[in-house]
């Protein structure tokens, strides 16, 4: 335990707090840095400042003390620094030297301790010859181990062994005085207990200076540590960062390829469905209205109504998929002219008339006279109208009833909507019925025919029209869906591409 001005620490010689949480993480690299920190300090420029100050002290006190004493004192000091250079000339040709730290340290204490010892020697030796000698000599010996303590204390081990080296010969030359029998004069009297006061003062202040300088090399050595590691964090996140957008890049180019495919096979497909359909629902209402008289059996009767639904209802879903390939592909061109939305609307009713009665429906038909008239696409129209009726013929339930209305609000938008007093559906299957091939998972669904493209369709022209389009249903209240067309167009149609 070391004791300055009333507060007692534990300090270890290097000057840092023991138990220091930092000192466990870097201290072999601050130790290392010490090395490197104290050799800098003390390469060719610093150590000749050795040598001269011992030239310094010899021409100022040439003419007290003895010249031989003066002499050795130079060459003393000369024969250090030399040894303290071959010192540094390995220490920075090894290139292993941060792996090395104990070696070095110990030979960069035992140079600082030489220098100090070959000063107090040196300086003691000068201070026998003359007692103005002496008192020069103490002052030179005074100043050279403030200057010491302080250049070297980077390494509070090598600047204390300065310190204490320094001062005792001259203090053991006190000591020793109270034992002789010459007489002690004043200076000797104090010699002793001054140095040793100016000894603990420089020891103080050494072990604050390098405790406050390992601290901050060790307050570095954590932070580049975590600057490190954040880098190579961020450099981590950056590479998976790109990985992952090259990843979706991929993922974006397979799925254009893959829809243009889709819509590139659809569209090639259907020429080829449409030819043998077609001849399917000729002959098949040309056997229904008996053009060319009886079948001869009633069985024969009901399997051309059906041949003929059937044809139908395949001639629906491949009308669907080529509206929707062509839909998605940007390839649907709305050509907007004046339509009449009442005859669309009886154009669509003929057109499902025979599943009207089959499922014994009843449609009431209400559009406002001043609702009658809207500028827009008509094949789109006829889509969207003959999807919604169809769907509410399917799901309104037997005997069921579905209302078409329209009506004009605020003289720029015509409201359609079609409603039904089916089974209705809870918002979870509101979302599946808009998504593309998909169809309500339920009991009720699973007895109607389709390919769950009605809705999608829907949606995807009224878009294309600059209209809006909303759902109102809830599991046994039926189901309402509601279409918004401006009267006029909100934007030009697409050009063809």
């Amino acid at each position: 335990m070391a004791a300055f001005w009333g507060r007692s620490v534990k300090l270890n010689i290097d000057g840092a707090l023991l138990g220091s949480p930092s000192l466990t993480d870097h201290e072999a690299e601050v130790q290392a840095d010490v090395n490197e920190l104290l050799a800098e300090r003390r390469r060719a420029r610093p150590l000749l400042a050795q040598p001269f100050g011992a030239f310094l002290v010899g021409v100022a006190m040439w003419s007290e003390a003895t010249k031989l004493a003066l002499v050795t004192l130079f060459c003393t000091m000369t024969l250090v620094t030399l040894a303290n250079y071959l010192i540094l000339i390995f220490y920075f040709r090894d290139e292993a030297r941060r792996s090395r730290v104990p070696v070095w340290r110990g030979w960069m204490i035992g140079g600082v301790a030489g220098t100090g010892l070959a000063w107090g020697l040196g300086i003691w030796f000068v201070s026998l010859t003359d007692p103005v000698a002496n008192q020069f000599g103490l002052i030179a010996l005074a100043a050279v181990v403030g200057t010491g303590g302080i250049a070297f204390s980077v390494m509070p081990a090598a600047s204390i062994s300065f310190v204490w080296l320094s001062l005792l010969p001259s203090v053991a030359q006190s000591v020793l005085g109270f034992f002789t029998v010459r007489e002690l004069t004043g200076t000797d009297v104090a010699l002793g207990p001054l140095f040793v006061a100016y000894g603990l003062m420089m020891t103080g202040s050494c072990l604050r200076s390098g405790r406050d300088l390992r601290q901050l090399m060790l307050r570095h050595r954590e932070a580049v540590t975590a600057e490190g590691r954040l880098e190579r964090q961020v450099q981590a996140r950056t590479r998976d960062l790109e990985a992952r957008t090259y990843e979706l890049l991929l993922e974006r180019d397979r799925a254009i390829a893959a829809s243009r495919a889709k819509t590139q096979f659809l569209a090639s497909i259907s020429h080829e469905f449409r030819t043998p359909l077609n001849s399917i629902l000729g002959f098949a209402e040309t056997m229904r209205m008996r053009l060319f008289g009886s079948l001869g059996n009633a069985r024969y009767e009901q399997y051309a109504e059906d041949i003929f639904q059937s044809g139908r209802q395949l001639q629906e879903i491949l009308d669907g998929l080529v509206a929707l390939s062509h839909i998605e592909g940007g390839r649907f061109v709305a050509k907007r002219e004046p339509v009449d939305l009442a005859r669309v609307v009886e154009d669509c009713l003929r057109d499902h008339s025979q599943l009207a009665e089959s499922r014994s429906a009843k449609v009431d038909i209400g559009i406002a006279e001043d609702a009658r008239m809207l500028t827009a696409d008509s094949r789109a129209l006829r889509l969207i109208l003959g999807n919604l009726l169809s769907n509410a013929l399917r799901f309104g339930g037997e005997r069921g009833e579905v209302q078409i209305a329209a009506r004009l609000e605020a003289g720029e938008t015509v409201c359609i909507y079609v409603a039904d007093r089916g089974a209705g559906m809870s918002e979870e299957q509101i979302s599946l019925a808009l998504e593309p091939y998909q169809q309500i998972d339920n009991l009720l669904a699973r007895r109607r025919k389709g390919a769950g493209l009605g809705l999608p369709i829907v949606r995807a022209l009224v878009d294309l029209h600059g209209g809006r389009f909303g759902i109102d249903s809830a599991p046994g209240r039926g189901t309402r869906v509601e279409v918004r067309l401006p009267r006029e167009p909100l934007r030009p149609a697409r050009n063809a591409a």
